[in-house]
């Protein structure tokens, strides 16, 4: 049996990624057991104890944060593997999947700013955890490749909840420069910028450029299509599983990076 903790199965991007680690382990005769964290990192700490006391073969993790001690210490009483989805621990000795958020970033800031954007806004989660870091190092190394320097009030950091980013939207939004471009860190991120911007009658693609980091279905959809940045949710949850049952057979931790996708879509130009 192998075990599963995942931040929020009610997110689309995490459902895929668990259907892709669960098809690949009962290909190979084991059974995956999911249990879900909700974003409470002490939800995800008893878990963790839990599945250590159920005696499973091995975990997948895919955490809240990486500096919550209580789950380190749980991680610390493991005697099986396990492995990181897009998460570094310092410290610990383990397998890890991670994805290259710095390349996608840039590329979209990139092009951003060959539209003539300037004041780019990113609204994501907590600096605690890598994507966030990678993704906010993209965005601010593209400025500075092009010789501009990047307004730090336009990064709004906290939450991947959707309530969160479209408070803070609506908090960008009434600045006296507001942005014209905005990252979106997350599925619920982006939907809760799409609200805000909707109660403010502004078309993303059209009156405001749009990156979303991460795919939605929704994304291609809507008139103007979204920009996105994206990773394979299912690969990961696959290239996951196989780092740790290599692990249970005894292999040395291996880190494997995955490449994002930046897809432009709709991105509106501004007047030199």
């Amino acid at each position: 049996m192998i075990g599963f903790l995942i931040r929020d199965i009610a997110n689309p991007f995490f459902a895929a990624m668990a259907n892709g680690a669960e098809h690949f382990v009962r290909q190979r005769g084991f059974v995956m057991l999911l249990v879900n964290s909700d974003g409470d990192p002490d939800v995800e700490a008893n878990h963790i104890n839990v599945l250590r006391r159920r005696r499973v073969d091995g975990l997948i993790l895919n955490l809240v944060t990486e500096d919550h001690e209580p789950t380190l210490e749980a991680l610390a009483t493991l005697e099986t593997p396990y492995v990181l989805v897009d998460r570094t621990l310092p410290g610990t000795v383990a397998s890890a999947v991670l994805c290259d958020h710095y390349t996608g970033v840039r590329s979209a800031a990139e092009d951003l700013l060959a539209h003539g954007h300037r004041r780019i806004a990113l609204v994501t989660g907590q600096r605690s955890v890598r994507p966030v870091r990678e993704r906010l190092r993209g965005l601010t190394d593209a400025f500075s490749i092009a010789g501009l320097a990047h307004d730090d009030r336009l990064v709004a950091l906290g939450s991947f909840g959707g309530d969160f980013a479209r408070q803070q939207t609506h908090a960008l939004l009434d600045d006296a420069e507001p942005p014209t471009a905005i990252l979106t860190g997350g599925a619920q991120v982006t939907i809760g910028v799409l609200k805000a911007l909707a109660e403010r009658g502004i078309v993303a693609g059209r009156d405001i450029a749009m990156v979303a980091l991460d795919e939605l279905d929704l994304l291609e959809i809507v008139q103007p299509a979204i920009s996105v940045v994206a990773r394979d949710p299912h690969r990961m949850g696959s290239e996951a599983a196989r780092l740790l049952l290599d692990a249970a057979a005894g292999h040395p931790p291996q880190t494997v990076l995955l490449p994002t996708t930046y897809s432009p879509r709709s991105t509106p130009r501004l007047q030199e």
